[in-house]
């Protein structure tokens, strides 16, 4: 999309704006990683899983609600499930999604290999730093991977999440499919 993908204005306000209003009623301290409000990856060029990392290791609290600024359509129904749903025996507590579900931009439906669990949101414990740290040192990349690896409880997207949940903005359409589902009705 060029620029800084934190700064794309939605609706008004910055990506990352969208990302913090989201996650605040679910989290008593906030940690932005990447852009130029955050912290700087600890290790840069590991994508997603890179920033996962830093906030991981910089937290200190026991778990980790995350959000990505580029989903900026989530529900906050959806975090609050997430951290309801938590066990003391968890190491992480993601999103399940089904096995198909609609391409907002190209109105079609795209299918997953079975069900997968969902990195982003997510809920991690906070001492998955070392486990991550050492995914990523044997050359993995894929956020689905780690999120596989870490038999994580599941939370069920529900119906009425599910189109906010697969909002992913990375192309100038995305971002106006966003503000089609984000605009008062």
């Amino acid at each position: 999309m060029g620029g800084q993908k934190p700064e794309r204005l939605l609706l008004g306000k910055p990506l990352l704006e969208h990302a913090q209003e989201l996650l605040r009623p679910h989290c008593d301290k906030l940690i932005v990683v990447g852009g130029e409000h955050g912290l700087s990856d600890e290790q840069p060029g590991l994508g997603p899983l890179g920033g996962l990392l830093t906030a991981l290791n910089r937290a200190d609290t026991a778990w980790v609600l995350v959000a990505t600024v580029d989903m900026p359509a989530v529900r906050s129904s959806l975090l609050e499930r997430l951290v309801s749903s938590r066990q003391v025996e968890d190491r992480a507590v993601l999103v399940h999604v089904p096995l198909s579900y609609p391409d907002l931009v190209a109105g079609e439906h795209t299918m997953l290999l079975g069900p997968q669990p969902q990195p982003f949101p997510g809920l991690y414990r906070s001492d998955l730093g070392p486990e991550l740290r050492q995914f990523l040192q044997g050359g993995e990349r894929k956020a689905r991977k780690f999120a596989h690896v870490l038999q994580a409880r599941l939370v069920e997207v529900r119906s009425d999440e599910l189109e906010g949940m697969l909002c992913n903005v990375n192309r100038p359409e995305d971002l106006a499919a966003a503000e089609l589902l984000l605009r008062p009705r």
